[in-house]
């Protein structure tokens, strides 16, 4: 679900599967994001990338089978009426419209990618082709990692990306998760850790990304962020945390199952 775009790792004994300017200073979030001010990656401008035109007519999708996840259910060939890009009625069509044969195929609610990480050049390369494949709403799970990060997108980025989306002005998908740079320095301390989530929870994270070198002392200071603003505690199982430790400080969320112990 993302470019093949890997960094290297801090040590050789660290296994890593995220996607960061391979110039970067792993050990330190950027200096901009621990101050309050978003940093914004070399992206073109919000404005920038692969636009929807205005529908210039009502339009009717013919003989279209509409998937009730809900219910569990699939409808006979019926209509599917959509009005300035919003699905307005389904079933017998309510005036003439311009209309599409669809031939029996399939409506389904879009799909919602969990695990992303986006680049600047994401809308060029990527956008178009997750609604592609059906994919409206994705979950991305870094920021960027340097002020003015020339590869990976910031949160200020997707913000935009989305609301652009939402307003039907670009083709792309809604962004429903916004995590902030991982959490992996060991030398860490809580008070560094309180301070810089603070700072990410200002700047728009929507979650709290700890990683595999975090210790136990600062993984309890940003569980304790969580707890007070309410922004989840998601990413990796630091090594240095029981996984029974993580589930009482309030982690529900793992992105990889090879971490978890046996």
């Amino acid at each position: 679900s993302r470019p093949a775009q890997t960094r290297t790792p801090p040590s050789a004994s660290q296994p890593v599967d995220e996607t960061v300017d391979p110039g970067a200073d792993y050990a330190s979030p950027p200096a901009d994001t621990v101050s309050g001010q978003q940093p914004t990656t070399t992206a073109a401008p919000a404005t920038a990338g692969t636009h929807l035109a205005k529908p210039e007519a009502p339009t009717t999708f013919d003989r279209v089978r509409v998937v009730d996840v809900a219910a569990g259910t699939v409808s006979p060939p019926t209509q599917i009426h959509v009005v300035d890009g919003v699905i307005r009625s389904i079933g017998d069509s309510p005036a003439p419209t311009h209309r599409i044969d669809a031939g029996g195929a399939y409506a389904v609610p879009g799909f919602w990618d969990m695990h992303v990480h986006s680049f600047a050049t994401t809308p060029q390369f990527s956008h178009a082709l997750m609604l592609s494949h059906g994919v409206t709403s994705v979950r991305d799970m870094m920021d960027c990692a340097a002020p003015r990060d020339p590869l990976v997108a910031c949160i200020a980025d997707k913000k935009a990306w989305s609301a652009q989306a939402e307003a039907g002005e670009r083709a792309g998908p809604r962004y429903i998760g916004l995590a902030s740079f991982y959490f992996d320095d060991p030398a860490l301390t809580p008070a560094e850790v309180t301070r810089r989530a603070d700072a990410y929870v200002r700047g728009g994270a929507t979650e709290l990304k700890v990683y595999n070198r975090l210790t136990l002392p600062a993984y309890r200071a940003l569980a304790g962020v969580s707890r007070r603003t309410g922004i989840p505690l998601a990413g990796h199982l630091p090594r240095a945390v029981p996984l029974e430790t993580a589930l009482a400080l309030g982690q529900r969320r793992f992105e990889h199952a090879r971490i978890l112990p046996d």
